[in-house]
């Protein structure tokens, strides 16, 4: 092809995708513009190659020295590690190199009255759970989470029990891999972990404590890995036959003392003081969601509604949240979606 009509394409679609490139920074996702782009890229794309093609000879000079008993030529010896590191610290995010490209997704999700949220999520699937409705549980971590447990169960709008959607394996069978530095399996009792759903279960273990002990058939295909951060839990169920439920969402972590609820708070409760690792109570956050209006509101967001007694004496659900601190920093917040078979068709 002629050199010059080669130059003009070049050209041309080196403005188009500049000035599309810069539209497409500063403003929200237009399918035009990205269509624009796209298309003089694949020209300039195919103008380069045509370009390379006619000035093959040249091009071979600047790659090689004949002068040297290098192959390659020094000036293109050095800027082959260059780009590579560019291209390797932008792609893994190393020292900021990926900040320029982050900050644009920011002002981009302003403009449209969004918050940028990480992309960096921990999927959990449960596979064995069977039903017509899908569930998700979202939930970011916040600046105090460190290796919490959690729990999700329905209610009906009576508040009784129906059935438990996800707990964490360690909870939910009492088998931790860890038991003071020492990797195995441990059994390790901790009433105080999850108190309020353990007792809206009310199923008691061979010791007479609420929670599981070993493998519970209720619980099968329900238990799960703990989100070590940001994470989406996915689980399945059938739930037709009510009209409405309530979802609830316990979240515990050991070792979070604060000014109220320290090591020597309860001297005479032997689980608190005895096991010292109870920290502050759990935090249970919950919602209804309304079966009959899934068309027009799939997402829910958990709001606190209370804690779990301090080291799971029983499962009342305490209303008042005065002395919780760092405790409501363990998960930033949590939202909820619900679909049904037909939705996802």
């Amino acid at each position: 092809m002629k050199r010059n009509i080669v130059s003009l394409v070049i050209g041309v679609s080196f403005l188009v995708i500049l000035v599309t490139g810069i539209l497409m920074y500063f403003q929200p996702f237009q399918t035009p513009i990205a269509a624009l782009h796209t298309t003089f890229g694949l020209l300039f794309l195919i103008g380069a190659l045509f370009h390379i093609w006619n000035n093959l000879k040249p091009l071979k000079k600047y790659a090689t020295d004949r002068k040297s008993k290098l192959v390659l030529s020094k000036p293109f010896l050095s800027i082959i590690p260059v780009l590579c590191a560019i291209a390797y610290f932008t792609y893994f995010g190393i020292f900021g190199f990926n900040s320029i490209y982050d900050w644009g997704n920011k002002y981009r999700s302003q403009q449209l009255g969004k918050e940028l949220i990480s992309k960096d999520f921990e999927f959990i699937t449960l596979t064995k759970p069977i039903g017509d409705y899908t569930i998700e549980l979202e939930g970011k971590k916040g600046d105090s989470f460190k290796y919490p447990m959690f729990a999700a169960w329905a209610e009906d709008t009576l508040g009784n029990y129906i059935k438990t959607v996800y707990v964490s394996n360690t909870i939910g069978t009492s088998i931790y891999a860890f038991k003071k530095g020492v990797k195995g399996q441990h059994i390790i009792r901790r009433p105080s972990g999850l108190p309020v759903w353990a007792h809206r279960r009310n199923i008691i273990a061979e010791d007479g404590l609420m929670i599981p002990l070993g493998k519970a058939p209720d619980l099968d295909g329900y238990t799960g890995a703990t989100p070590l951060k940001d994470f989406v839990i996915q689980s399945q169920t059938d739930l037709d036959q009510y009209s409405a439920i309530n979802i609830f969402f316990e979240v515990n972590q050991s070792y979070d003392w604060n000014e109220y609820y320290s090591k020597d708070r309860f001297p005479n409760d032997s689980i608190y003081t005895k096991l010292g690792q109870s920290g502050q109570p759990s935090l249970v956050f919950g919602t209804r969601i309304d079966f009959r209006s899934l068309k027009n509101k799939k997402s829910y967001v958990l709001r606190p509604m209370g804690h779990g007694h301090h080291s799971g004496a029983n499962g009342t659900l305490y209303k008042d949240l005065t002395n919780i601190t760092t405790a409501f920093n363990i998960v930033e917040r949590f939202i909820i979606t619900i679909y049904d078979k037909k939705s996802l068709k």
